[in-house]
Protein backbone atom coordinates (compact mmCIF):
# COMPACT_ATOMS: atom_id res chain seq x y z
CA UNK A 1 0.00 0.00 0.00
CA UNK A 2 2.61 2.58 1.10
CA UNK A 3 4.57 1.86 -2.40
CA UNK A 4 1.70 2.34 -4.20
CA UNK A 5 0.73 5.59 -2.50
CA UNK A 6 4.07 6.63 -2.80
CA UNK A 7 4.38 5.92 -6.88
CA UNK A 8 0.62 7.47 -7.23
CA UNK A 9 2.41 10.41 -5.26
CA UNK A 10 5.24 11.15 -7.51
CA UNK A 11 3.46 10.82 -10.76
CA UNK A 12 1.06 13.26 -9.76
CA UNK A 13 3.86 15.06 -8.90
CA UNK A 14 5.67 15.18 -12.54
CA UNK A 15 2.08 14.89 -14.25
CA UNK A 16 2.03 18.54 -12.62
CA UNK A 17 5.27 19.24 -13.44
CA UNK A 18 5.09 18.45 -16.96
CA UNK A 19 1.59 20.27 -17.48
CA UNK A 20 3.01 24.00 -17.85
CA UNK A 21 2.91 25.07 -21.20
CA UNK A 22 4.93 29.06 -22.31
CA UNK A 23 2.47 31.77 -22.23
CA UNK A 24 2.27 35.46 -20.86
CA UNK A 25 6.05 36.65 -18.94
CA UNK A 26 5.52 37.48 -15.85
CA UNK A 27 7.85 40.66 -15.47
CA UNK A 28 9.08 42.61 -12.29
CA UNK A 29 9.64 45.96 -13.58
CA UNK A 30 12.26 46.61 -10.85
CA UNK A 31 13.23 43.34 -9.86
CA UNK A 32 11.89 44.05 -6.06
CA UNK A 33 8.84 41.26 -6.78
CA UNK A 34 6.75 44.92 -7.18
CA UNK A 35 5.80 46.75 -9.92
CA UNK A 36 4.74 43.73 -12.08
CA UNK A 37 3.60 43.39 -15.30
CA UNK A 38 2.02 40.19 -17.25
CA UNK A 39 3.00 40.52 -21.07
CA UNK A 40 3.06 38.91 -24.49
CA UNK A 41 4.29 41.62 -26.12
CA UNK A 42 7.06 44.51 -25.15
CA UNK A 43 6.36 47.74 -26.89
CA UNK A 44 9.92 49.81 -27.11
CA UNK A 45 9.91 53.15 -28.24
CA UNK A 46 10.19 54.77 -32.08
CA UNK A 47 14.33 54.67 -32.13
CA UNK A 48 17.09 54.97 -34.52
CA UNK A 49 19.35 51.64 -36.25
CA UNK A 50 22.29 51.87 -37.46
CA UNK A 51 23.32 49.55 -40.54
CA UNK A 52 27.23 49.55 -39.42
CA UNK A 53 28.90 48.97 -43.45
CA UNK A 54 25.33 48.84 -44.24
CA UNK A 55 25.95 51.57 -47.64
CA UNK A 56 29.55 50.10 -48.24
CA UNK A 57 27.41 46.68 -48.62
CA UNK A 58 24.85 47.88 -50.94
CA UNK A 59 27.45 49.40 -53.30
CA UNK A 60 29.70 46.40 -53.00
CA UNK A 61 26.50 44.22 -54.14
CA UNK A 62 25.84 46.54 -57.20
CA UNK A 63 29.82 46.38 -57.71
CA UNK A 64 29.46 42.47 -57.85
CA UNK A 65 26.27 42.22 -59.97
CA UNK A 66 28.22 44.66 -62.79
CA UNK A 67 30.85 42.12 -62.12
CA UNK A 68 33.28 45.90 -61.83
CA UNK A 69 36.74 45.04 -62.59
CA UNK A 70 36.34 41.27 -62.90
CA UNK A 71 35.37 41.46 -59.30
CA UNK A 72 32.03 39.73 -57.72
CA UNK A 73 33.21 38.82 -54.24
CA UNK A 74 33.18 42.26 -52.33
CA UNK A 75 31.26 41.24 -48.51
CA UNK A 76 27.67 42.27 -48.93
CA UNK A 77 27.18 41.89 -45.03
CA UNK A 78 26.82 44.63 -42.34
CA UNK A 79 25.71 44.69 -38.55
CA UNK A 80 22.66 45.88 -37.28
CA UNK A 81 22.53 48.23 -34.29
CA UNK A 82 19.49 49.76 -32.07
CA UNK A 83 18.67 50.41 -28.91
CA UNK A 84 14.81 51.57 -27.45
CA UNK A 85 13.26 52.42 -23.79
CA UNK A 86 10.26 50.29 -22.64
CA UNK A 87 6.91 52.52 -23.05
CA UNK A 88 4.00 49.15 -22.72
CA UNK A 89 3.01 45.96 -23.78
CA UNK A 90 -0.07 43.69 -24.37
CA UNK A 91 -1.37 41.81 -21.23
CA UNK A 92 -1.91 38.49 -20.77
CA UNK A 93 -5.35 39.25 -23.00
CA UNK A 94 -3.38 40.56 -26.22
CA UNK A 95 -4.94 44.10 -25.11
CA UNK A 96 -2.21 46.79 -25.68
CA UNK A 97 -1.33 48.94 -22.25
CA UNK A 98 0.16 52.38 -23.15
CA UNK A 99 2.26 53.23 -20.55
CA UNK A 100 4.31 51.06 -17.39
CA UNK A 101 3.11 51.10 -13.54
CA UNK A 102 2.47 54.27 -12.02
CA UNK A 103 4.65 52.95 -9.24
CA UNK A 104 7.60 51.78 -11.36
CA UNK A 105 9.94 55.24 -11.54
CA UNK A 106 13.10 53.70 -13.19
CA UNK A 107 13.36 52.23 -17.14
CA UNK A 108 14.23 49.37 -18.66
CA UNK A 109 16.09 49.44 -22.21
CA UNK A 110 16.68 47.01 -24.67
CA UNK A 111 20.24 46.98 -26.83
CA UNK A 112 20.36 44.54 -29.91
CA UNK A 113 23.54 44.07 -32.56
CA UNK A 114 22.99 41.69 -35.65
CA UNK A 115 24.35 40.63 -39.08
CA UNK A 116 22.70 41.24 -42.37
CA UNK A 117 23.42 40.45 -45.73
CA UNK A 118 22.40 42.37 -49.19
CA UNK A 119 20.13 40.30 -51.06
CA UNK A 120 19.80 42.48 -53.89
CA UNK A 121 20.30 46.11 -54.75
CA UNK A 122 19.11 48.33 -57.85
CA UNK A 123 20.47 51.51 -58.49
CA UNK A 124 17.89 52.51 -60.42
CA UNK A 125 14.94 51.72 -58.58
CA UNK A 126 16.67 53.25 -55.41
CA UNK A 127 15.65 49.16 -53.91
CA UNK A 128 17.50 46.78 -51.59
CA UNK A 129 16.60 43.86 -49.90
CA UNK A 130 18.16 42.39 -46.92
CA UNK A 131 18.47 38.82 -45.07
CA UNK A 132 19.70 38.08 -41.24
CA UNK A 133 22.74 35.64 -41.95
CA UNK A 134 24.83 35.37 -38.90
CA UNK A 135 25.36 35.69 -35.16
CA UNK A 136 23.71 38.34 -33.06
CA UNK A 137 22.95 39.50 -29.48
CA UNK A 138 20.23 41.29 -27.36
CA UNK A 139 20.05 42.90 -23.75
CA UNK A 140 17.75 44.13 -21.52
CA UNK A 141 19.08 46.71 -18.80
CA UNK A 142 17.11 48.13 -15.71
CA UNK A 143 18.15 51.33 -14.22
CA UNK A 144 16.68 53.08 -11.58
CA UNK A 145 17.07 56.50 -13.10
CA UNK A 146 15.65 57.14 -16.68
CA UNK A 147 18.28 58.64 -18.06
CA UNK A 148 18.21 57.30 -21.43
CA UNK A 149 18.47 59.81 -24.59
CA UNK A 150 17.31 59.15 -28.20
CA UNK A 151 19.94 62.30 -29.35
CA UNK A 152 23.20 61.37 -27.84
CA UNK A 153 22.72 57.50 -27.77
CA UNK A 154 23.28 57.44 -23.97
CA UNK A 155 21.66 55.62 -21.04
CA UNK A 156 20.70 52.66 -23.07
CA UNK A 157 23.02 49.86 -21.78
CA UNK A 158 24.06 51.31 -17.60
CA UNK A 159 22.36 50.09 -14.65
CA UNK A 160 21.86 46.49 -14.06
CA UNK A 161 21.21 43.81 -16.83
CA UNK A 162 19.02 41.49 -16.22
CA UNK A 163 18.66 39.97 -19.68
CA UNK A 164 21.13 38.60 -22.61
CA UNK A 165 20.02 36.33 -25.77
CA UNK A 166 22.89 34.98 -28.06
CA UNK A 167 21.93 33.84 -31.44
CA UNK A 168 19.83 35.45 -34.22
CA UNK A 169 17.63 33.68 -36.22
CA UNK A 170 14.18 34.11 -38.29
CA UNK A 171 10.99 32.89 -36.36
CA UNK A 172 10.65 29.88 -38.75
CA UNK A 173 13.63 29.68 -40.91
CA UNK A 174 17.33 30.18 -40.59
CA UNK A 175 17.14 33.72 -41.85
CA UNK A 176 14.84 36.75 -42.00
CA UNK A 177 14.43 39.52 -44.52
CA UNK A 178 13.76 43.09 -45.14
CA UNK A 179 14.00 45.57 -47.69
CA UNK A 180 13.93 49.36 -48.10
CA UNK A 181 13.20 51.95 -51.01
CA UNK A 182 14.60 55.12 -51.29
CA UNK A 183 12.04 57.31 -53.20
CA UNK A 184 14.47 59.51 -55.31
CA UNK A 185 14.32 62.45 -53.15
CA UNK A 186 16.35 64.06 -50.37
CA UNK A 187 15.99 66.07 -47.29
CA UNK A 188 16.80 67.19 -43.90
CA UNK A 189 17.72 64.11 -41.60
CA UNK A 190 15.68 65.26 -38.82
CA UNK A 191 12.27 66.64 -38.88
CA UNK A 192 10.89 65.13 -35.61
CA UNK A 193 9.00 67.50 -33.35
CA UNK A 194 12.18 67.96 -31.13
CA UNK A 195 13.27 70.50 -33.86
CA UNK A 196 15.99 69.66 -36.14
CA UNK A 197 19.39 68.83 -33.96
CA UNK A 198 21.23 67.69 -36.87
CA UNK A 199 21.18 71.22 -38.78
CA UNK A 200 22.93 70.83 -42.54
CA UNK A 201 22.71 66.89 -42.47
CA UNK A 202 21.22 65.85 -45.32
CA UNK A 203 19.32 62.00 -45.81
CA UNK A 204 17.62 60.32 -48.72
CA UNK A 205 13.96 59.61 -48.12
CA UNK A 206 12.01 56.37 -47.88
CA UNK A 207 10.96 53.71 -46.11
CA UNK A 208 11.02 49.97 -45.42
CA UNK A 209 10.19 47.05 -43.40
CA UNK A 210 11.78 43.80 -41.41
CA UNK A 211 10.58 40.98 -41.12
CA UNK A 212 10.77 38.87 -37.51
CA UNK A 213 13.89 38.43 -36.28
CA UNK A 214 14.15 35.35 -33.22
CA UNK A 215 16.60 36.36 -30.58
CA UNK A 216 18.44 33.51 -28.26
CA UNK A 217 19.09 30.37 -30.80
CA UNK A 218 22.29 30.16 -28.86
CA UNK A 219 20.73 30.64 -25.38
CA UNK A 220 19.51 33.41 -22.91
CA UNK A 221 20.57 34.58 -19.37
CA UNK A 222 18.17 35.71 -17.09
CA UNK A 223 17.93 37.54 -14.02
CA UNK A 224 15.32 35.70 -12.16
CA UNK A 225 14.44 38.98 -9.69
CA UNK A 226 13.11 40.78 -12.86
CA UNK A 227 12.25 37.22 -14.98
CA UNK A 228 10.44 34.69 -13.63
CA UNK A 229 10.83 32.03 -16.13
CA UNK A 230 12.47 28.69 -17.32
CA UNK A 231 15.24 29.70 -19.84
CA UNK A 232 14.41 26.39 -22.00
CA UNK A 233 11.54 28.08 -23.29
CA UNK A 234 11.88 31.50 -23.15
CA UNK A 235 11.27 33.18 -26.28
CA UNK A 236 11.62 36.67 -27.42
CA UNK A 237 11.73 37.95 -31.08
CA UNK A 238 11.15 41.52 -32.42
CA UNK A 239 8.50 42.18 -35.02
CA UNK A 240 5.79 44.72 -36.39
CA UNK A 241 9.82 46.50 -37.71
CA UNK A 242 9.22 49.52 -39.65
CA UNK A 243 11.76 51.58 -41.84
CA UNK A 244 11.65 55.53 -42.22
CA UNK A 245 13.35 58.27 -43.32
CA UNK A 246 13.67 61.18 -42.58
CA UNK A 247 13.54 60.87 -38.86
CA UNK A 248 9.67 61.92 -38.12
CA UNK A 249 8.70 60.91 -34.86
CA UNK A 250 12.38 60.56 -33.02
CA UNK A 251 15.20 62.39 -33.26
CA UNK A 252 18.57 60.51 -34.74
CA UNK A 253 20.95 59.28 -32.49
CA UNK A 254 24.68 60.16 -32.80
CA UNK A 255 26.19 57.28 -31.23
CA UNK A 256 25.75 54.03 -30.61
CA UNK A 257 26.64 50.86 -28.09
CA UNK A 258 28.46 48.36 -30.24
CA UNK A 259 29.77 45.75 -27.67
CA UNK A 260 27.69 43.14 -25.30
CA UNK A 261 27.99 44.04 -21.72
CA UNK A 262 31.06 42.72 -19.48
CA UNK A 263 28.85 40.44 -17.21
CA UNK A 264 29.09 36.97 -17.28
CA UNK A 265 25.79 34.55 -17.78
CA UNK A 266 26.54 33.98 -14.42
CA UNK A 267 26.25 37.02 -12.82
CA UNK A 268 22.84 37.74 -14.91
CA UNK A 269 21.51 35.24 -13.60
CA UNK A 270 22.89 35.56 -9.99
CA UNK A 271 21.79 39.61 -10.19
CA UNK A 272 25.08 40.52 -10.05
CA UNK A 273 25.79 42.24 -13.45
CA UNK A 274 25.70 45.98 -12.09
CA UNK A 275 27.23 49.05 -12.38
CA UNK A 276 27.61 49.11 -16.02
CA UNK A 277 28.41 52.19 -18.14
CA UNK A 278 27.04 53.71 -21.45
CA UNK A 279 29.62 53.52 -24.03
CA UNK A 280 27.35 56.71 -25.16
CA UNK A 281 28.12 60.02 -23.72
CA UNK A 282 25.13 62.50 -23.01
CA UNK A 283 26.89 65.48 -25.29
CA UNK A 284 25.73 66.25 -28.73
CA UNK A 285 26.50 68.91 -31.46
CA UNK A 286 24.01 70.45 -33.43
CA UNK A 287 25.33 70.19 -37.19
CA UNK A 288 26.32 66.98 -39.15
CA UNK A 289 27.12 63.85 -38.10
CA UNK A 290 30.39 64.19 -38.34
CA UNK A 291 30.57 66.88 -35.88
CA UNK A 292 29.94 64.52 -33.12
CA UNK A 293 32.37 62.18 -31.16
CA UNK A 294 32.66 60.06 -28.06
CA UNK A 295 35.34 57.81 -26.41
CA UNK A 296 34.19 54.41 -26.28
CA UNK A 297 30.92 54.46 -28.87
CA UNK A 298 30.29 54.33 -32.09
CA UNK A 299 29.44 57.58 -34.36
CA UNK A 300 27.95 56.81 -37.49
CA UNK A 301 29.80 57.26 -40.46
CA UNK A 302 27.10 58.51 -42.71
CA UNK A 303 28.53 61.24 -45.04
CA UNK A 304 26.76 64.91 -45.77
CA UNK A 305 23.37 62.49 -46.81
CA UNK A 306 22.41 59.62 -45.16
CA UNK A 307 22.34 56.63 -47.67
CA UNK A 308 23.53 58.27 -50.37
CA UNK A 309 24.44 55.56 -53.03
CA UNK A 310 28.81 55.36 -52.90
CA UNK A 311 29.13 58.19 -50.60
CA UNK A 312 29.91 56.79 -46.81
CA UNK A 313 29.82 52.95 -45.40
CA UNK A 314 27.10 53.56 -42.69
CA UNK A 315 23.63 54.35 -43.22
CA UNK A 316 20.56 54.84 -40.27
CA UNK A 317 17.09 54.94 -40.38
CA UNK A 318 13.93 55.65 -37.78
CA UNK A 319 12.20 52.15 -36.66
CA UNK A 320 9.72 51.12 -34.33
CA UNK A 321 9.44 47.82 -33.11
CA UNK A 322 7.51 45.50 -30.59
CA UNK A 323 8.80 42.19 -29.49
CA UNK A 324 6.75 39.71 -28.46
CA UNK A 325 7.86 37.30 -25.49
CA UNK A 326 6.56 34.14 -23.50
CA UNK A 327 8.00 31.81 -20.88
CA UNK A 328 6.81 29.58 -18.00
CA UNK A 329 7.46 29.61 -14.26
CA UNK A 330 10.33 27.26 -13.19
CA UNK A 331 8.86 23.89 -11.81
CA UNK A 332 9.80 22.75 -8.34
CA UNK A 333 12.84 20.79 -8.08
CA UNK A 334 13.08 16.83 -8.16
CA UNK A 335 14.13 16.74 -4.41
CA UNK A 336 11.14 19.22 -3.72
CA UNK A 337 8.83 16.19 -5.77
CA UNK A 338 10.30 13.50 -3.57
CA UNK A 339 9.64 15.50 -0.56
CA UNK A 340 5.92 16.14 -1.66
CA UNK A 341 5.25 12.49 -2.22
CA UNK A 342 7.21 11.23 1.17
CA UNK A 343 5.08 14.00 3.00
CA UNK A 344 2.22 13.20 1.95
CA UNK A 345 2.69 8.98 2.13
CA UNK A 346 4.13 10.27 6.08
CA UNK A 347 0.25 12.03 6.45
CA UNK A 348 -0.96 8.75 4.99
CA UNK A 349 0.59 6.83 7.67
CA UNK A 350 -0.24 9.61 10.48
CA UNK A 351 -4.04 8.77 9.37
CA UNK A 352 -4.29 5.48 9.60
CA UNK A 353 -2.57 4.63 13.25
CA UNK A 354 -4.83 7.43 14.35
CA UNK A 355 -7.99 5.32 13.17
Amino acid sequence: MRKTLLNGLIAAAFAVAGSAQAGPLSFSLDGSGGNVITATALDWSQTSFLALGGNQAITNKVLNDLNVGGINNRSTTFDVLTHAKLTGYNNAAGVTVAGLPAGFGGEITITARFTETVVSADPASSFASFRTTGPGWVEMYYSAAQNSDNVSGSGFNDGTLIMRGDGVTGRTLPSSSGNFMNDGTTGALDVSGNGNQYTGQQTVNGGGTQFEIKFGSGGFAVNSSFLNTNIADFSLFFNNISIGLPYGQVDPSDCFNTNQGTATSAMITAGTATGLASQCDSAHINGLMSANSVSTGYVPLIGGTNGAFGLAPDFMAQTDFNSSVSGTVPEPGMLALLGLAFAGMGLSTVRRRRS
